[in-house]
């Protein structure tokens, strides 16, 4: 799974430079190509950023389950680590 995650951001960083090259052979300039795909990638990584934002704030409340669980586990722990009278 390692391996194929590797070679996929291997695989993206070269079909970013093929866009970059594309770019530069219609006619503009290599530093501007490379510019160009560099700020289409900050602009995906904002809007990626603010839908992952949106979506942690529809999250309301605690996790009442877990914490329930534990104040269960927390009191049978108690009543377990009480000495005995025999």
């Amino acid at each position: 799974m390692v391996v194929a995650a590797g070679a996929a951001l291997y695989g993206l960083g070269f079909l970013l430079s093929a866009i970059a090259s594309g770019i530069h052979a219609a006619g503009l300039p290599s530093w501007l190509s490379i510019l160009i795909v560099a700020l289409v990638l900050f602009v995906v990584a904002g809007i990626t950023a603010l839908i992952g934002v949106k979506h942690l704030k529809r999250i309301q409340g605690k996790p009442v389950k877990a914490i329930s669980n534990a104040q269960e586990t927390v009191a049978d722990l108690k009543v377990a680590a009480k000495p005995s009278n025999n």
